[in-house]
């Protein structure tokens, strides 16, 4: 098998690359835009979000049924005696058993077939604006749903984001611990060689073999946090099996800054989260003073009923299809009123509890607006800086460079000492290492700039 390595790959990845191939698994190599689209697509708690905005969307579709009016039909076949009495009674909670019968001086326990069917209409006609309270309060919650799943699609992209960003520089540190570890190598070689010939000192061998089994450490260290941050962005964007990130670009140029600084709060998705919660607290508020209101009723019943007891004679007869068919018919039309005239207590003190609520999130929201002002404060003072460093740290490690390969002519020569090259060799790693976290950090700070103005795309159109 061939394994072809594109450059900026580390030995390492291309050894998980083939190790994965010979093993049947697939291991995708992914940019940072299919890692911001399978966080949108795969990851759990978006999905639940989703799922919820579908929810909520429904309620909303239910609730406006309630303009229209209920219609009622239903029907019974029953047997049953007619005893009755003069009087009144109240009814047990549960069923309650209607009698209609005549009034005899001795129980009849002759029971008859009787049968009844009913339709009614019934429109609540004039409410007073109480069900366009409640389908407000409907839609609120829907929009509120809705941009509760914006904000967690690019809150969780924010992460993936700077999770690839964190992967990045782990890669790129792992190539340059790779490296770091080569020089010790060839160093070791070099001293060992002048060792052998007795031009250099045995101690010196020594502190080669020192400087290798450092250069070793700091490679594996590096590696460690380097697989840490892959395995936490395949997590992030829902991914179980391995995966490969695209480096090739993000090492070789510096993005561009925003053409703005002005944060627009109406494209902030966590600031148009929280003002969704301030309006739907604000049409609860709304729903709950309007539930005081009465409501007025039109109706209309029709009903028809049969029993087995003749409305002609009174006669009994226990079949079946003399009980059954219907006898007699009604309709009934009317209007009606209907309030709780001592609900209002009660609702009036929800509805101050609501005003609280409203309060509280006018507040929450005011909180995120300071913070998103203050990150995208923050974000400029750290990308300016950055700037400076990612300019500034080219020409520490040139210089680095310079000053090693210096000390190494200069020990081979015979007029440096192996503590000397040790030392431009630390400061030849550092400087490596800072050139690389330099450049990461200008892509991080335009990161922290994106998600404080609620737009990525200053960010990955400057990738793709």
């Amino acid at each position: 098998m061939y394994c072809f390595v594109r450059p900026g790959f580390s030995t390492a990845m291309a050894i998980l690359i083939a190790t994965a191939t010979l093993h049947g698994q697939e291991v995708r190599v992914l940019t940072l835009k299919n890692c911001l689209d399978e966080a949108r697509i795969n990851y759990p708690l978006i999905k639940a979000k989703q799922a919820e905005v579908q929810g909520q969307e429904k309620k909303f579709s239910a609730s406006k049924t309630e303009y229209l009016p209920a219609l009622l039909a239903g029907g019974q076949v029953n047997y049953a005696t007619s005893n009755s009495l003069n009087g009144a009674y109240i009814s047990n909670e549960g069923l309650s058993t209607s009698i209609s019968g005549g009034i005899h001086e001795q129980n009849n326990y002759n029971p008859v077939f009787g049968s009844f069917g009913t339709i009614e209409v019934d429109w609540k006609a004039f409410n007073f604006g109480k069900v366009a309270a409640n389908v407000g309060v409907a839609k609120s919650a829907w929009n509120s749903a809705q941009a509760d799943y914006e904000n967690e699609i690019f809150q969780q992209q924010v992460k993936v984001a700077d999770a690839y960003l964190l992967a990045l520089v782990g890669e790129k540190l792992s190539i340059v611990q790779e490296n770091n570890l080569k020089r010790a190598q060839r160093l070791q070689e070099v001293v060992r060689a002048g060792a052998v010939s007795g031009l250099k000192a045995g101690a010196d061998s020594s502190f080669a073999a020192a400087e290798v089994s450092k250069a070793k450490l700091l490679y594996l260290e590096s590696k460690k946090n380097e697989y840490s941050q892959l395995i936490r962005l395949a997590e992030l964007i829902g991914e179980k099996n391995d995966i490969v990130i695209d480096s090739a670009r993000f090492f070789l140029q510096l993005p561009h800054d925003f053409p703005t600084d002005t944060l627009n709060i109406g494209h902030v998705p966590e600031l148009k989260y929280f003002r969704a919660l301030v309006n739907f607290r604000e049409s609860r508020s709304v729903a709950i003073r309007r539930s005081y209101a009465p409501s007025i009723l039109l109706t209309g019943i029709g009903y028809a009923r049969g029993s087995g007891i003749s409305n002609k004679n009174n006669s009994y007869s226990d079949s079946f299809s003399s009980g059954v068919p219907f006898q007699v018919y009604n309709y009934y039309a009317g209007v009606s009123f209907r309030m709780n005239l001592l609900n209002y207590t009660r609702i009036n003190r929800e509805y101050k509890s609501e005003v609280f609520e409203i309060q509280k999130a006018q507040y929450v929201y005011e909180e995120a607006e300071l913070k998103a002002y203050k990150q995208l404060e923050l974000a400029n003072i750290q990308l300016a800086l950055a700037r400076q460093q990612a300019d500034e740290a080219p020409v520490q490690f040139n210089a680095a460079l310079a000053s090693y390969r210096q000390a190494g002519a200069r020990y081979r020569s015979g007029f440096g000492t192996i503590a000397d090259l040790a030392q431009n060799f630390y400061l030849l790693n550092r400087a490596d290492v800072d050139k690389s976290i330099a450049f990461n950090n200008v892509w991080r700070a335009v990161l922290l700039k994106a998600a404080a103005t609620g737009n990525l795309f200053y960010m990955t159109s400057q990738i793709n």
